[in-house]
């Protein structure tokens, strides 16, 4: 059985966010991935008649990086590992010149679970 374009997406991601993960950070620092895929399908007709069909898909990824009370949030529409990593490094700067926050800070990680919405 082959896996539906959902589970392939699930995956893509979930690889993409894993790959970010392990790269190497500033010392202390934690990273917070956000990661959407997003396909959608369209038909459009006029007088009865079919005049579009179009079919659009896309990722996105958000990265918020905390580094010693200072937060730098990037976004990237690529899965691509170098375009991940060049964003990971827009945080990383962006959290360097940000002014301190103590009161930024990531949830206390638990156990995932997986949810499907139709």
């Amino acid at each position: 059985m082959s896996a539906t374009y959902a589970d392939q997406s699930i995956e893509r991601l979930k690889n993409a966010a894993d790959r970010l993960l392990s790269t190497n950070r500033p010392a202390g620092s934690q990273l917070e991935v956000y990661a959407s895929s997003e396909s959608e399908r369209r038909l459009v007709f006029e007088n009865d008649d079919l005049s579009v069909v179009s079919e659009t898909s896309g990722d996105r990824f958000g990265l918020r990086l905390l580094h010693n009370e200072h937060t730098g949030f990037a976004t990237t529409n690529s899965a691509e590992t170098g375009r991940l990593l060049h964003t990971l490094h827009e945080a990383e700067s962006l959290a360097a010149t940000a002014p301190p926050s103590p009161f930024d800070a990531l949830a206390v990680p638990t156990e995932a679970h997986r949810t499907t919405v139709y």
